[in-house]
């Protein structure tokens, strides 16, 4: 927390802010949630399906067959599956199953969108010591349209997710006396999320550190806590790893999808997007979601050993082109950052370096923990065919940081 100098506490005399009970915060984040899901039926309209992918694909054979499984479904029925983790998928068939015909999966994500906005705020307060960052950054994610709204992928649901644990974790560790109580119900929380999205795991670990330094003072209680996180995490994602090693016989750690979407990426006809990939062809002839014969590959190798051929045969690939794999590891980081046609992203991208510049100079632990989860997270969408909802589940940190930014300007100009 930041501790405020003369001139601060002289200038809060002058312009006092408005008292910080439960009640008035209770009201702002019913407005912001309010705002919110009004903005996302407002910015972004069309809210088709359009299918589905993946996620709906094995949410519509959980409540026809009852099974996890076939999730390219359009061009094979390739049986049980570890393609995705279980979480989101399991969602999607219990909304459909509650609600047939209905679209109430347009309707939870727009809910949750306007969840991820009344958050904001108080991880705000947790990180900086004040709202007003948080405030800040509700605004930027209201008025500018920086989420298209996913019904039937999980991004969204994973950065509320997010800062859900983040409040929950930072709850529990001022609720008991004992650091392993506390990282293990964190560690739990976790593990959700782990079987929500495994890409979080930057995120995770980097939010750990930051509780250990800002909590627990002792080298004793710190190492007690990330111990009991991570035996936590691992033993609430070690029913779905039985799982499927029951059904491959194969040790995989959640999901194993990686080789699939490594070859779909860097191949002779790759470009760096996934929209370039549908639009060229390339993903007919490099994915089995959409290309029957490599669906058909898919199935006589079966799901875990079509994997690990597909990784092989990328990484042989980047071996023997390396100048060519350069150019579209920059391109993706390009994307990533700063994608085609979405502006919204792109103010935010732009307003967060220089709050992060801001930060460092008055909030280093908040600053350290942006940092590496800005450098870790995104390491592994550098070398894949990108698409604007990876960046969804860390925006709230990008989203965070441009509101840091007229915060700063606002308190050295009181």
């Amino acid at each position: 927390m930041e501790i405020p100098d003369a001139a601060e506490r002289g200038a809060a005399a002058r312009y006092p802010s408005p008292p910080d009970t439960p009640r008035g915060r209770f009201v702002v984040a019913a407005i912001l949630f309010l705002l919110a899901t009004v903005s996302s039926l407002c910015i972004r309209p069309d809210y088709r399906m359009m299918g589905g992918g993946e996620p709906m694909a094995i949410a519509q054979n959980l409540v026809h067959e009852g099974t996890f499984g076939n999730p390219f479904i359009v061009s094979a029925r390739t049986g049980p599956t570890a393609h995705l983790p279980p979480l989101f998928p399991a969602f999607l068939a219990l909304l459909l199953w509650m609600f047939p015909g209905q679209p109430a999966p347009v309707w939870c994500v727009i809910l949750v969108h306007g969840l991820h906005a009344a958050l904001l705020p108080s991880v705000s307060k947790l990180l900086f010591g004040r709202r007003a960052p948080g405030l800040y950054a509700a605004a930027l994610s209201i008025g500018l349209p920086v989420f298209a709204l996913l019904p039937t992928w999980d991004a969204m649901y994973t950065a509320t997710g997010l800062m859900l644990f983040g409040l929950f974790s930072w709850w529990v560790v001022n609720r008991t006396r004992s650091p392993l109580l506390a990282g293990g119900a964190a560690g739990l929380f976790g593990a959700a999320l782990e079987l929500t999205n495994p890409a979080v795991l930057p995120v995770l670990i980097g939010w750990v550190l930051f509780i250990t330094a800002k909590k627990y003072r002792a080298l004793k209680p710190s190492r007690w806590f990330a111990a009991a996180f991570a035996l936590a995490l691992m033993a609430g994602c070690l029913p779905w790893v039985v799982r499927d090693y029951r059904c491959f016989h194969r040790l995989v750690f959640i999901r194993d999808n990686l080789g699939s979407v490594m070859h779909s990426s860097n191949n002779d006809c790759a470009q760096s997007s996934v929209e370039a990939n549908s639009r060229s062809g390339c993903a007919v002839r490099t994915h089995p979601i959409r290309g029957r014969a490599e669906a058909a590959l898919l199935v006589r190798l079966g799901e875990v050993d079509y994997n690990r051929m597909r990784l092989a045969t990328a990484l042989d690939w980047i071996a023997t082109h390396r100048s060519r794999f350069l150019e579209l590891t920059r391109q993706r980081i390009a994307d990533f950052w700063w994608p085609p046609h979405d502006w919204g992203v792109r103010a935010i991208t732009v307003l967060s370096l220089f709050g992060l510049l801001a930060m460092a100079r008055g909030s280093l632990g908040p600053w350290l923990f942006f940092a590496g989860v800005l450098a870790a997270y995104p390491l592994l969408y550098y070398v894949l065919e990108s698409d604007v909802r990876y960046r969804y589940p860390i925006l709230w940190i990008s989203l965070l940081a441009a509101g840091y930014l007229p915060s700063a300007i606002q308190r050295r100009r009181l």
